[in-house]
């Protein structure tokens, strides 16, 4: 704490905060003393709040998820006119046709999920579902001409939204952004596993 004799309204000044503390300037070393002592019982009554690594991390990934726009549940991050979850089984399925439970392995959530989730692709005119002959309960899923095309325009409009954010990152530090992107991944299947 320093006081600061050249402030006539009698103020301390500490960690860069003024506080009131006396009335008139400071004239003698009792005046001053008088002050620090009543900057000093002024900032006990101020609680410290302390934030922890795991709150100060809360609050960035939830200003990053509203900033790049995942929690709109009807489009994507990109602006297609999709939820997340569509989008995602999209990209699984335009690379080929896929067992409805291993549609639900790789975009990990439940079967029962992803058979609502299918449906409503279903009624899309975005993808079919087919029986399958030696299973008769299994029914696989792929996409139709129109689905395919959704996809090719998903994937368009995911490049450009994902050139733009990285346009906005400095060039130095774009490998630095991957390599903390892959890392956050494999933290979160792993801190999933322990609480599965």
């Amino acid at each position: 704490m320093r006081l600061d004799p050249t402030r006539g309204a009698g103020q301390c000044v500490f960690l860069g905060f003024v506080t009131r503390a006396a009335r008139g300037p400071y004239h003698s070393r009792a005046s001053q003393g008088s002050a620090a002592r009543s900057c000093r019982f002024e900032l006990s009554r101020r609680r410290v709040v302390r934030v922890s690594d795991a709150e100060r991390f809360a609050d960035a990934v939830v200003q990053f998820v509203r900033g790049f726009g995942l929690h709109r549940p009807e489009r994507t991050p990109c602006g297609f006119d999709a939820g997340v979850a569509e989008a995602h089984a999209l990209g699984e399925l335009s690379a080929g046709t896929l067992r409805q439970g291993d549609l639900a392995e790789r975009l990990g959530l439940t079967k029962s999920t992803v058979s609502r989730l299918v449906a409503n692709l279903v009624g899309r005119g975005w993808v079919e579902r087919c029986a399958v002959d030696d299973d008769g309960r299994g029914v696989t899923v792929a996409l139709t001409k129109t689905g395919r095309s959704a996809a090719a325009r998903l994937r368009k409009a995911r490049t450009s939204r994902m050139q733009a954010l990285l346009d906005a990152v400095p060039t130095e530090r774009r490998r630095e952004v991957v390599d903390v992107l892959e890392l956050l991944e494999k933290a979160a299947r792993a801190s999933d596993a322990q609480h599965a």
